[in-house]
């Protein structure tokens, strides 16, 4: 696992603090998020990245899956 990656891709939005016109609902955009972490593995639908990694028992602390479906764009960081 030596792959530092920084992958954007577009969150979900949502609110759940009361009531809110539906003019304003219809505004509603997806956000675009940027993620930076080992790249764990890829799968035909997903990357998973791990946010710290400890090589020595080769474990992973914090870990997202990103839906390749959402992904804007992926960039190998330098290690």
């Amino acid at each position: 696992m030596e792959k530092i990656y920084k992958i954007t891709w577009l969150d979900a939005v949502g609110e759940d603090t009361g009531w809110i016109d539906r003019e304003t609902v219809k505004k509603e955009v997806l956000v675009p998020v940027h993620t930076v972490g080992f790249l764990v593995s890829e799968k035909e639908d997903c990357i998973t990245l791990g946010m710290s990694y400890e090589p020595t028992n080769d474990n992973i602390a914090a870990y997202l899956t990103i839906p390749k479906l959402l992904i804007v764009k992926i960039d190998e960081l330098m290690v």
